[in-house]
């Protein structure tokens, strides 16, 4: 049994993760597409989101995020022997609409810029068992304009942001490395809405915290790989990744 974590580690997971509490993140696998120290990994990720549900701010109206799709270039790089720092930057859209109300057309954002940031720590590896267990957060930020509702000349925009907190156990097979995690999420869709009278300002927040993802990684060679994450019970999502080793 071999244990990676350091009080080196804890001290900056901590030091990185509570300061942005405040401010979908990306998978929810930690040990997956892990570069070594000083490696650098790239990659393509797309994640569609169908089915979110969330709160309006004025009045508490349920909502749901009916479609969000995000395709994010993905840098991944060793820092230490067990910790990678994340930073991913790409386009997304966002389409809204009330859970109950059918004849609302609802918010469909064009699409925007986004970007993100994350850390991801191994706590655990048993190199005889093939078991590891990671810790990981990851914070997006995304620009959405122009939505239009009910026909009216003024849009709307919004910069929602998301983050998640999750932790997993992976079980490495030959070339597969399967896992299932557990997360904690937090997303804010807060919009502008230029009048007329006044500019209006609202959003929207999550309604469910706490979700469960499971994923696969394949190596289809000694540098290349591809994982397949689908996650539920916060949301219905899936994201598809490939990335390359340097």
């Amino acid at each position: 049994m071999h244990t990676t974590v350091s009080r080196k580690c804890i001290c900056i997971f901590i030091l990185l993760f509570f300061p942005s509490l405040h401010a979908s993140a990306s998978v929810s696998g930690n040990i997956a597409n892990f570069p070594e120290k000083g490696n650098l990994t790239a990659g393509y990720e797309y994640t569609e989101v169908d089915n979110r549900r969330i709160v309006e701010y004025d009045g508490g109206a349920l909502w749901i995020i009916d479609s969000s799709e995000r395709n994010l270039g993905k840098i991944s790089y060793g820092v230490e022997e067990n910790i990678v720092l994340d930073f991913m930057f790409g386009r997304a859209t966002l389409d809204l609409e009330p859970e109950n109300n059918i004849g609302d057309p609802g918010l469909r954002f064009d699409s925007g810029d986004t970007w993100g940031l994350g850390i991801r720590v191994k706590l655990f590896e048993n190199l005889q068992r093939n078991l590891a267990t990671g810790a990981g957060f990851q914070y997006q930020h995304s620009y959405n304009d122009n939505a239009i509702r009910y026909s009216r000349k003024d849009p709307f925009s919004s910069k929602s942001e998301e983050w998640h907190v999750s932790v997993d156990v992976a079980k490495k097979f030959s070339r597969c490395l399967f896992y299932s995690a557990v997360r904690y999420s937090e997303s804010t869709i807060p919009y502008t809405h230029a009048g007329p009278p006044v500019v209006r300002i609202g959003g929207f927040k999550e309604r469910d915290n706490l979700g469960v993802a499971v994923g696969v990684e394949i190596k289809f060679a000694k540098k290349v790989s591809l994982c397949l994450e689908k996650r539920f019970v916060d949301e219905d999502a899936y994201t598809l990744g490939i990335h390359f080793t340097f």
